[in-house]
């Protein structure tokens, strides 16, 4: 009896298993980065809106704001600046 057929499909079959979790996750992951930015491009609106408005203040411009944050941020080493 040959068994190395039957080791070559489980290896296959492992290998596929592996890479379609490995696919999933990348994914997910990139899946959970869009929302990121995206909740925090909304905030920021937001809080610019909100603060223009109700204070009519100066406000820093977008471009401004982003690199404070990112100053701000830098030791999470999420974003680079």
């Amino acid at each position: 009896m040959n068994i190395e057929p039957q080791t070559t499909n489980l290896t296959n079959d492992i290998k596929n298993l592996i890479t379609t979790s490995q696919e999933k996750a990348i994914r997910a992951v990139d899946y959970q980065r869009v929302l990121l930015y995206w909740h925090i491009g909304q905030r920021i609106l937001n809080n610019q809106t909100i603060l223009a408005s109700k204070y009519q203040l100066y406000l820093p411009s977008e471009e401004e704001l982003v690199k404070e944050l990112c100053k701000e941020l830098q030791e999470m080493k999420i974003f680079t600046c």
